[in-house]
């Protein structure tokens, strides 16, 4: 039967999948809700002292935590930063290719604003069975269709395409 799936596979041109995993990581900071106005009125600039207003107001952590449920309950108070980072690692297999892909992305919106800085990446290692070829490269801020940054390139070993990917997972993992 499993080769009866596979055979499909190699037929259609379908990818299969070898291996997915992700992981996602919420951070929510909560501000203080007043300033230390003490803070700024000493400036090392001459008479300008930085005086915050409605469109640039400071605000003070006071505390981070890390977990879902925080961040859910807080998604809307703007007296919060909320930020939510995920990860996916997909190993594919299709005729003739093997490929390692590295997901990666998130979304952050700081207190006092109600918009969200929004990123989302992804670096590949492919391997092309049939010609020997490695293939590595990135597509950064894909989200944003004509202003994403596309990088390709063959048999490039010098950059150390394997080790580069690992690290970033292991960036990702870690922080």
């Amino acid at each position: 039967m499993e080769d009866n799936v596979l055979h499909f596979y190699y037929i259609c041109g379908m990818k299969e999948v070898l291996f997915k995993n992700s992981l996602n990581k919420y951070y929510t900071t909560f501000q203080m809700p007043y300033s230390n106005i003490s803070e700024y009125s000493n400036s090392t600039f001459g008479d300008f002292v930085y005086k915050p207003d409605k469109s640039r107001p400071t605000f003070t952590s006071h505390q981070t935590i890390h977990g879902k449920k925080i961040f859910e309950e807080n998604y809307g108070n703007p007296m919060c930063e909320v930020s939510k980072d995920y990860m996916m690692v997909v190993v594919e297999k299709s005729e003739d290719k093997i490929s390692i892909k590295l997901f990666s992305g998130g979304r952050n919106r700081r207190p006092g604003v109600s918009w969200f800085k929004i990123y989302k990446n992804l670096d590949y290692v492919t391997v092309n069975i049939k010609t020997g070829d490695v293939y590595n490269g990135c597509l950064y801020s894909y989200h944003k269709k004509r202003k994403a940054q596309k990088r390709i390139r063959r048999n490039s070993f010098s950059e150390r395409p394997l080790s580069n990917l690992f690290l970033k997972i292991k960036n990702i993992v870690l922080i």
